[in-house]
């Protein structure tokens, strides 16, 4: 996140900035990748230790998760 707010600075402001930022861009990326696996096994493992059952990975499941984020959100703005 802290890289997200630098590079939106740096564009902000010049474009020597943007350049000098492309080098913390890349290991972001690289970054997000790991991430993004990891949260996979977090949903997996956790959910089979809490339920004790394995988690549904399918696409309505993906879509449901989409749904209660949103209405997280929108709770969180009218609130």
């Amino acid at each position: 996140m802290t890289g997200l707010v630098l590079h939106k600075v740096a564009q902000s402001l010049n474009d020597d900035l943007q350049d000098l930022m492309e080098p913390l861009n890349r290991v972001n990326f690289e970054n997000r990748a790991h991430q993004e696996i990891l949260k996979g096994v977090l949903y997996f493992v956790g959910t089979r230790e809490i339920a004790g059952k394995e988690p549904d990975m399918g696409l309505w499941a993906s879509i449901e998760q989409g749904i209660a984020a949103l209405k997280g959100a929108v709770s969180s703005a009218v609130s």
